[in-house]
């Protein structure tokens, strides 16, 4: 409804950053790269990135790497339990849903009916609500705060009442108390 655009279902193509551990020489990554592997750091005791490996021989050179299938090999000097940071591509499964913005698309109009919790504000009692809007578009200025804690985040959507072609209604409220309906 914001956008335009449908949601997609598909394999997509998706960022990965892994940190592997390596035992004898090797490392494996969790997923199959697809293309090649974009970058390969050492992680330094801070957790930040150290000496970046190039894709190489690691038999002649001291900071290359070698790959086959999922599997990084390293030179003979590598400490067992040595971690290093991965950068590469890998594919979704068939499942992924993919939501665009694009900019030849745009929202449309809806009905749009918001279930809404009022309260009394003597009685302190609870009903139940609606707010219809008989013709209405999301604008596209919404905002969207995240947070790292975990903490729910908060979708800012501003929807802009149109007239309707088949009422003179804007919008209007309806409470009632959800015991009571037939």
């Amino acid at each position: 409804m914001l956008t335009g655009n449908d949601i997609t279902t598909g394999v997509h193509k998706v960022d990965i950053h892994e940190i592997i551990t390596t035992t004898s020489d090797k490392a494996s990554v969790l997923n199959t790269p697809v293309g090649a592997i974009i970058n390969v750091f050492v992680v330094n005791a801070d957790g930040t990135n150290g000496t970046e490996y190039t894709l190489g021989t690691p038999a002649t050179n001291p900071t290359e790497f070698s790959i086959v299938a999922k599997e990084l090999t390293f030179p003979a000097a590598t400490a067992d339990g040595t971690k290093f940071r991965v950068y590469y591509f890998a594919n979704t499964d068939a499942t992924a849903k993919t939501v665009k913005v694009s900019s030849d698309m745009f929202g449309g109009s809806f009905k749009v009916v918001i279930d809404v919790l009022v309260v009394d504000e003597y009685t302190k009692a609870a009903f139940q609500g609606q707010l219809i809007i008989p013709n209405g578009k999301f604008e596209d200025n919404f905002e969207l705060s995240l947070a790292a804690t975990g903490d729910p985040s908060v979708l800012d959507l501003n929807l802009e009442c149109l007239k309707s072609p088949t009422s003179t209604t804007m919008w209007e409220l309806v409470v009632y108390d959800d015991a009571l309906l037939a």
